[in-house]
């Protein structure tokens, strides 16, 4: 077809079938003619920032506020034996702070339940049998995780609330079971040795939302890391009363302050802060900051450029500049897409003149990211759904490249990366409105 025709005269192309390596990511293979010379594979800064996330996965950012929750319910208002099962794979498993995994306690004296990673390594359940700090229960696995950051792993915890000795249990298990859902679980290991506390007791059956990567409401405790599944049941083995499933969500990622419903459970499950869901149907790459790619070498592509990116900023409010894309080295050859702090992080565009920036506000949302360095004051820059900006931004051309990072390996750009193509000529806008639409069709932007 003619769109056919368009993609296959791209001179780099780099999408989620072009990933190598997941945890982590080690490069970005370039799909187009002009071959492996421009295949971004080499990464630069702190390469265990740097991995694949899966369509129909949440992730968790780790900064206060970044959770997921539905509200109190009386089905998640469990009072006896619970069992809760989770999978996730943190970015520690040894962290400085305890991080939370699914929780029902919004403050201090409306404390029900909560599953964490404590920062000795060690799975916790904690819960309060009257809602207060002052009686709650800590019990934590007798030996560690000793899970290596990132993998993707099952945790499990029960606790019989009373086993008819007068006492509760509580045992706490993992699985590596490469399963959806925990029903389809055949292997759980137990996790050190079962902890039987003297006395019964009960759960407090507070009016706190269940929440996914944090506690009180995602002000403390924070998990960072990626989301797949939460379930909690009334009864150990017993009924499914609350499923947190990712897979849900409507489609497209761009869902930061969106809901939907549990489709098994019928919860509504509300991102907020900087969450996200992957929902497009395609795996991306993922930067927590601090890293990039680039080409082993530079490979000079002369002006004009055309270039696509499907890209979704991890921050609401970035703290500094962002750098999307920029040479690999040659400074006096660069072409940079990036956010700019001192202008409430707005979108710009530069080919070696000035630095064109977009009056329109920027956001972190998915977005279809079109840069045209023509090397005049046709240069343009848009972002769909948000605006667009035209002028002379200079006539250099481009030492290809560096990808999620600045040439001299700084002001990173956290967030999930899902497509680049870069066209070694100018697009007219019947060109650019197909390839346009074609990655919004593509990624339910």
């Amino acid at each position: 077809s003619g769109l056919g025709r368009l993609l296959n005269s791209a001179l780099a192309g780099f999408d989620p079938d072009s990933i190598s390596g997941t945890n982590p990511v080690t490069g970005w293979l370039n799909r187009k003619y002009g071959g492996p010379a421009y295949d971004l594979d080499t990464v630069v800064g702190t390469d265990a920032n740097l991995s694949t996330l899966d369509s129909g996965v949440a992730l968790l950012p780790g900064a206060a506020g970044d959770n997921l929750s539905t509200p109190s319910a009386p089905a998640n208002r469990i009072t006896g034996d619970i069992d809760i099962r989770t999978l996730v794979a943190l970015f520690d498993y040894t962290p400085a702070a305890n991080n939370t995994l699914i929780a029902k306690a919004q403050d201090t004296n409306n404390r029900s339940y909560w599953l964490e990673v404590g920062n000795t390594a060690a799975l916790k359940l904690v819960h309060s049998p009257d809602g207060t700090s002052g009686n709650q229960i800590v019990t934590s696995s007798t030996i560690a995780t000793g899970i290596a950051a990132g993998t993707v792993i099952w945790f499990r915890a029960t606790m019989d609330v009373d086993d008819g000795a007068g006492n509760h249990v509580v045992i706490f298990y993992t699985s590596t079971d490469d399963v959806a859902d925990s029903a389809d679980v055949t292997t759980w290991t137990q996790l050190g040795a079962t902890v039987t506390i003297v006395g019964t007791t009960s759960i407090y059956d507070s009016a706190s939302p269940v929440e996914i990567g944090g506690l009180f409401l995602g002000s403390i405790q924070v998990s960072a890391g990626k989301v797949y599944r939460a379930q909690i049941f009334n009864g150990i083995d017993g009924t499914l009363v609350v499923d947190f499933n990712p897979s849900d969500a409507d489609a497209g990622v761009a869902i930061d302050t969106d809901t939907w419903t549990s489709s098994t459970t019928g919860e509504v499950w509300t991102v907020n802060g900087d969450a996200f869901v992957n929902n497009t149907g395609h795996t991306g790459i993922y930067s927590r900051g601090s890293v990039g790619l680039e080409t082993t070498s530079g490979q000079l592509i002369n002006s004009p450029v055309t270039v696509y990116a499907v890209f979704k900023p991890t921050l609401a409010a970035p703290g500094a500049n962002q750098v999307l894309f920029d040479a690999r080295l040659n400074a006096g050859n660069r072409i940079v897409v990036r956010t700019n702090d001192a202008n409430s992080d707005k979108y710009s565009i530069f080919q070696g003149g000035t630095t064109l920036e977009m009056s329109p506000a920027y956001d972190n949302e998915l977005r279809v990211i079109t840069s045209q360095f023509n090397g005049d004051a046709t240069t343009k820059l848009t972002v769909s759904d948000v605006g667009s900006v035209t002028g002379d931004a200079g006539s250099g051309n481009w030492d290809f490249g560096s990808v999620l990072i600045k040439l001299d390996g700084t002001l990173t750009f956290p967030g999930l990366f899902l497509e680049l193509l870069v066209f070694d000529s100018a697009h007219n806008s019947g060109e650019i409105s197909r390839i346009q639409n074609f990655l919004a069709a593509k990624y339910s932007t």
